[in-house]
């Protein structure tokens, strides 16, 4: 089934830590129901760790953001001469000299040694292809084309691409998935170590209604990306919970987004990505297929309120359990980060209350 039109009635959205972002169009989630429905270099060029902040008493909200200086890690992946825009319109093309690391890019005009742009790559970038006519300096037309995009509270930011010369739509599709596997890289790099649980916590009461729950990175301002353990509710008096706390140990609570009937719940419509938004929250999950798991839950507790207005028993929450459990373990096994690289983004630290 499909989720409900992007409409958002009578919601209440309960805020601690951060802001929220104005509401855009995306695409609508197509997939179906259950069925019961995350440096420096050092002189030998060897990439230097960010750094893990670790958990202690004093409970802080773990967050990484992007900000201004970027420092890339390692050597360039990828380098080559492309055409680039930061004009919607598409013009005022130029040609520069793209290099891309595994935490950002690059663009540098001929012959110059400043950058024309730096950027770090924010697991909110959205990298898209696209076949539309792109006028050039010379007035001919370059049908093959890709944008980068970073979500923000504050604006989107886009950037946009064309490659000239032979082949094209084949040098373009290479720099597409080159960099979208630099943007998940550095998305898992932000991860703990976890799996998605569908139990609750012991002696911990506010947990007791728990459907499904994991680690999420959400989107925060000013460039932020917070690691939230979030966890989603069976409904109880017409009303769903999408909780979010500091960490799996679920004491702190950072914010909560309660979810009534036709819940606003939209994917994006990059490739292989994933990044999702309940409302006004953007939020990414380790790998698409875990993505698809909270966005059909979702669908389906949204149904739920629809139909079923009595909350859900004992009996029942244990069948919505085992109905994710089930789709939860069907998943291939997760590859992890890579070995040698830390946290790819800097942090920013940030007390939770």
């Amino acid at each position: 089934s499909q989720p409900p039109d992007m409409h958002f009635e009578d919601a209440t959205v309960i805020q601690v830590c951060a802001p929220t972002r104005n509401e855009d169009s995306w695409e609508d989630d197509d997939d179906s129901g259950f069925g019961i429905r995350r440096s420096d270099q050092d002189g030998a060029g060897e990439p230097v760790v960010t750094g893990y902040l670790r958990k202690s008493k004093s409970h802080c909200l773990l967050e990484y953001h992007t900000g201004q200086n970027p420092i890339f890690q390692g050597s360039p992946v990828k380098s080559g001469l492309v055409m680039f825009s930061d004009d919607p319109h598409g013009v005022a093309w130029k040609k520069v000299m793209m290099h891309v690391y595994v935490n950002g890019f690059t663009c540098i005009l001929p012959g110059d040694k400043a950058p024309l742009l730096s950027c770090l790559f924010s697991p909110f970038t959205l990298v898209e292809r696209h076949v539309f006519p792109v006028s050039t300096q010379d007035g001919m037309v370059a049908w093959c084309s890709f944008t980068l995009t970073s979500l923000r509270l504050e604006g989107d930011r886009c950037f946009y691409f064309y490659h000239e010369g032979d082949n094209p739509e084949f040098e373009r599709d290479q720099w597409v998935s080159r960099i979208t596997r630099q943007v998940d890289a550095l998305a898992v790099s932000l991860f703990p170590e976890h799996t998605i649980s569908v139990r609750p916590v012991e002696g911990q009461a506010m947990t007791q209604r728990r459907i499904l729950a994991g680690y999420l990175l959400r989107r925060q301002a000013e460039d932020g990306t917070a690691v939230l353990y979030c966890e989603l509710h069976a409904h109880a008096d017409g009303e769903a919970k999408f909780n979010m706390y500091d960490d799996e140990r679920c004491l702190i609570k950072i914010a909560s987004i309660g979810l009534k009937w036709r819940i606003s719940l939209s994917t994006c419509g990059a490739e292989e990505c994933g990044v999702f938004k309940v409302h006004n929250h953007f939020f990414r999950a380790r790998r698409v297929q875990e993505m698809r798991i909270w966005c059909r839950a979702i669908d389906n507790l949204n149904t739920f309120l629809v139909h079923m207005k009595e909350e859900p028993s004992e009996k029942e929450l244990e069948l919505f359990r085992g109905a994710v459990l089930q789709v939860v373990q069907s998943l291939p096994p997760f590859e992890g980060k890579e070995p040698h690289w830390g946290p790819l983004l800097p942090l920013r630290l940030q007390e939770a209350i």
